[in-house]
């Protein structure tokens, strides 16, 4: 697994692409960045968002910069990606993300090595 980053970008709202799994964010000098959702995940009751800016996510080789955002949907029904200012909540949660992720490959390599 690549390296992690804390968050940088300041996002308000997100815009998905015509591909739904392109995500691009704003921060706050309107400076857009694309993004690509690589898992949800709940810490303390709270949801939050672990994004790439990686393009191919099929390349196992590949190191990913992560990216870890509150998410939540507003009364419109628009998801708001918010920066952790916390940061020993950035720190549960880059834990937790962690974990989950390394999980995901450790699947992925047995269901590799049964085909």
């Amino acid at each position: 697994m690549g390296k992690s980053k804390k968050s940088e970008p300041k996002p308000a709202k997100e815009t998905k692409d015509a591909d739904d799994d392109v995500i691009i964010l704003s921060d706050g000098s309107g400076k857009d960045t694309e993004f690509r959702c690589l898992t949800m995940l709940e810490v303390d009751g709270i949801d939050y968002a672990v994004l790439t800016t990686n393009k191919d996510l099929d390349d196992v080789e590949a190191e990913f910069d992560l990216f870890l955002f509150e998410h939540e949907v507003d009364e419109d029904g628009d998801e708001i990606f918010a920066e952790i200012e916390d940061e020993d909540t950035w720190n549960k949660v880059q834990s937790a993300a962690t974990s989950l992720l390394l999980a995901g490959d450790d699947d992925n390599a047995d269901n590799a090595d049964s085909h």
